[in-house]
């Protein structure tokens, strides 16, 4: 189990409690809540107490059945409470889950965002895995002649031609490495996935944009 398998859980779902993500990977609850301190001191995840749970004997609840996870919520993000059962337990909570207005994924600015030119050297490698090291943004410029073509549905990608958004990195790098013939983007991928990041792929602008 590592973070980003925790993400693309949560992401799949919305929001989960303690209990279902460590019955979902077979873990102590108690060393997931600690994985999952990182993403909410960086605010990237948010975590919310039931207001409701198991009727007049809410006392006896598993606290872990009560501590929801939901991940990412951004201003553009509208607070909806729902009420869910979570059949582990036999309870109902309320909860509170961040959903974009649209129902899409935003496009960002990317212009405060480190931009680093690729080069299929062992510095500008160095460079870009630091930058993924401390899960921070980063624009890869890419050269022309780069080739952009993926599976944008193998990817786990959202958006339009000229811009493919929220891919999953390890797929993404791994297919442009193939069709580069350049090796060292696979890596690249597995550090970004490790880190919990997904990328925006624009073909237009010939980059990659790599953030949580």
């Amino acid at each position: 189990m590592i973070l980003s398998d925790i993400r693309h859980y949560l992401e799949a779902r919305g929001q989960a409690t303690l209990a279902d993500i460590a019955l979902h990977f077979d873990a102590d609850p108690d060393a997931v809540r600690g994985m999952l301190e990182v993403w909410i001191r960086k605010g990237r995840l948010h975590r919310h107490r039931a207001t409701a749970a198991c009727g007049s004997s809410c006392h006896q609840c598993d606290p872990a059945a009560t501590e929801i996870y939901v991940w990412g919520a951004g201003t553009d993000a509208t607070q909806v409470t729902e009420k869910a059962e979570n059949p582990s337990y036999g309870s109902h909570v309320a909860f509170v889950r961040p959903i974009n207005c649209t129902g899409e994924r935003m496009m960002r600015d990317y212009g405060n965002i480190p931009k680093i030119d690729w080069q299929d050297d062992k510095p500008t490698q160095v460079r870009i895995k630091a930058q993924l090291l401390h899960e921070e943004p980063l624009v890869l410029q890419l050269p022309d002649g780069f080739q952009l073509d993926l599976d944008t549905q193998a990817c786990g990608c959202e958006g339009g031609p000229d811009m493919s958004l929220g891919c999953q990195p390890q797929a993404v790098f791994t297919a442009l490495a193939e069709a580069n013939n350049l090796p060292a983007l696979v890596e690249i991928g597995e550090k970004a996935e490790e880190a919990g990041q997904v990328v925006d792929v624009d073909r237009s602008g010939q980059r990659l944009i790599i953030h949580d």
